[in-house]
């Protein structure tokens, strides 16, 4: 007679489940604080006054989702590079705190810096389409400096801040950056897997603030701090003492000798003439051309300025490319 074999179930501990139960309230119970906390006042509560040097796609996507959202204020959002940023310079001293500053006594207006470091103008275009409030203020910065060859002349990958913004993005708009940027768009994110995304950024405040808790706690994006880690680790000399600095001269001429290109002739002009085409129909864009100390004003530099001054509509712009002193050119 063949041998019967029976397969033992063992029960599971009480304390297990315990743990499991007591961790789906713990789970529910952040996820409650966090919405509560960033949701109602975003901005003031996450203690945000610009985005991070190296901002993620979640980090730019939480702020564009609160200012859609926001119907109680005159939002003027600054859109522009690493000058408008505030790279190199005490923030409390560049453009955007100082113009804060000028309605602090109004609550119901609002700055908000979403300027990025080596932000493009394609970046900025795409982000004013995805907010799309003609309640609010756009002040989009062109800094000249960016229409030097070796910025210009760039792929998508080096072009574009954030991709997300042309995945999500019309068939035109990959269309148009095809054809006046030769910029391939990577394929579509799946209409699946992006519902599902959204909805746990609507479902799960903790998955949706994800990079914003990380700000607010270290100040960086994770994994920013462990390259900032690495970074420190692979450079430093361990033979040598911390007090035993190296010196720069002060006489070596670090800065190359720029002459104006022909900016007509870079990718640079291509994307800003395709995107002011696209922010055509806003009346709420404004456009602040920003001067430079590394263009020499020559007739070459003059003619460049006219070019794209031509690309932009008068009433709606701002020149200050003349402003800097030649005594203070690099």
């Amino acid at each position: 007679m063949p041998s019967v074999e029976y397969a033992k179930c063992r029960a599971i501990p009480k304390s297990s489940i315990w743990i499991l139960i007591w961790f789906l309230i713990w789970f529910v119970l952040a996820n409650f604080l966090v919405f509560a906390y960033l949701k109602s006042n975003y901005f003031i509560n996450s203690g945000f006054d610009r985005l991070l040097m190296h901002p993620s796609d979640n980090e730019l996507r939480s702020a564009i989702y609160h200012l859609k959202k926001d119907n109680n204020h005159t939002n003027i959002i600054l859109l522009g590079d690493s000058v408008i940023w505030g790279v190199g310079s005490n923030y409390s001293k560049s453009v955007a705190p100082i113009l804060a500053n000028k309605y602090i006594d109004n609550p119901k207006i609002q700055v908000v810096n979403l300027a990025v470091p080596g932000n493009s103008f394609l970046d900025i275009a795409r982000t004013i389409e995805e907010i799309e409030n003609q309640n609010f203020v756009f002040l989009f910065f062109i800094n000249p400096i960016r229409f030097n060859e070796e910025i210009s002349n760039r792929n998508f990958e080096e072009a574009i801040r954030f991709p997300y913004l042309f995945e999500r993005g019309t068939e035109k708009r990959r269309v148009d950056i095809k054809d006046c940027c030769n910029l391939i768009i990577p394929n579509k994110e799946n209409e699946i897997v992006r519902m599902i995304d959204d909805q746990l950024l609507t479902l799960i405040p903790i998955y949706y603030y994800r990079d914003t808790i990380t700000k607010i706690i270290i100040g960086l994006q994770p994994y920013a701090a462990v390259d900032a880690v690495l970074s420190r680790l692979r450079k430093m000399e361990w033979n040598r003492s911390e007090t035993d600095r190296k010196n720069i001269s002060k006489d070596k001429n670090i800065a190359p000798d720029y002459e104006s290109v022909l900016f007509k002739d870079t990718n640079m002009y291509n994307y800003l003439a395709t995107v002011t085409k696209w922010l055509k129909g806003y009346n709420n864009v404004y456009y602040i051309v920003q001067d430079n100390n590394l263009y020499k004003r020559n007739e070459q530099y003059l003619k460049n300025m006219e070019d794209i001054l031509n690309l932009l509509p008068p009433e709606k712009t701002l020149n200050m490319s003349n402003k800097i002193e030649n005594s203070f050119f690099i």
